[in-house]
């Protein structure tokens, strides 16, 4: 008989939904700046293989200055500003800073999915639930994000269950091979990174350009690895703020984390990048027993997306190129991204 798919992680999933519930109603009672949702799936390059989906939901509070992050009812902002605060090595002076809160999840999978045996020389089946607790500082040309996260690795990620009822949902076939997903285990890592604005214009006709370097990297045992990267942008009338990314691989285009309370009618921007990755360890790829996965310490990703804004609303399209070499062989990952942000 076919065990349900919850059975035997329901305790997981119920610590991580507390956890979760107390940040969002502290969330709530404070003043928040923008509420965010992003999907991104491979199915726009007909493929189902390696990091396949990704769905994150994510807040991000008002701008404050150094002297008005005191006690208040901002219960989070505050709580996450005075943790990174006591960590050495981590000043805040006159930036603006922001707090901000992620639920998300990825999924990934080997090639082929239509297998029922175990494929020992590709990637297993994993799902990754996890939280994410940021803070970032903003200055005029560079802005940083300071972040740690928990999370969930295994059959308690619901990893199964989503893409199983996803491939229902579109009408192609289930994924066979489920059942030799990852074992649970829990998730930490911290990260840091930073981006600048390097070089700007504005022309004649109200449309500008920039040229922004980022770099960063996060340590922890579901991904130990750096980045560095450039994204440019083109547009009218955009969020002229540096955009934070980061050493995931989902990297999708974070506008979403530049866009404030800033007078906007209508804007549209352009986004390319390019991004370089060295990874030392991942949990993926590294951790299991049971596959024999050679891969390569570097790879990049490319991205490119168009960006629309109205009033206090932004959606971004975007496409992410991701090139790894496993076993020898270059694979190529494209996924298609949709994010929509609102500022409340």
């Amino acid at each position: 008989m076919k065990q349900p798919l919850i059975q035997n992680y329901h305790k997981p999933l119920r610590i991580f939904g507390i956890m979760t519930m107390i940040v969002f109603f502290s969330i709530t009672a404070a003043k928040a700046e923008v509420w965010s949702i992003s999907l991104q799936n491979d199915v726009v390059s007909g493929t189902d293989k390696h990091y396949t989906n990704g769905i994150s939901y994510d807040w991000m509070s008002d701008l404050y200055n150094h002297n008005e992050m005191t006690a208040s009812n901002r219960s989070y902002a505050d709580f996450v500003y005075w943790m990174f605060r006591s960590i050495p090595y981590i000043s805040i002076g006159s930036e603006q800073v922001s707090a901000g809160f992620q639920i998300a999840q990825d999924i990934y999978t080997p090639a082929d999915t239509m297998e029922e045996e175990l494929i020992e020389d590709d990637i297993p089946y994993a799902g990754h639930l996890y939280s994410k607790y940021s803070l970032f500082k903003w200055q005029e040309d560079a802005a940083e994000e300071n972040y740690f996260r928990l999370g969930i690795v295994g059959p308690a990620s619901g990893g199964e269950w989503v893409q199983k009822s996803f491939h229902r949902l579109i009408g192609n076939e289930e994924p066979q091979g489920w059942h030799h997903q990852l074992d649970n285990q829990v998730t930490l890592g911290v990260g840091y990174s930073r981006s600048m604005l390097f070089w700007k214009t504005t022309y004649t006709n109200g449309l500008s350009s920039d040229w922004a370097p980022s770099y960063g990297f996060e340590i922890g045992n579901f991904s130990t690895a750096a980045f560095a990267g450039f994204l440019f942008r083109f547009g009218r009338n955009y969020p002229q703020k540096p955009v934070p990314t980061s050493v995931a691989e989902n990297v999708s285009l974070n506008n979403k984390l530049a866009y404030h309370s800033e007078d906007r009618d209508y804007g549209w921007l352009i986004s390319a990048g390019f991004f370089a990755n060295v990874v030392g360890y991942t949990l993926i790829v590294d951790s299991s027993k049971d596959h024999d996965v050679e891969r390569k310490n570097v790879f990049g990703a490319v991205v490119v997306g168009i960006t629309f804004y109205l009033n206090h609303m932004e959606m971004t399209f975007s496409f992410q190129e991701i090139n790894m070499n496993i076993n020898n062989s270059v694979v190529s990952n494209g996924l298609g991204a949709l994010s929509f942000s609102l500022n409340s």
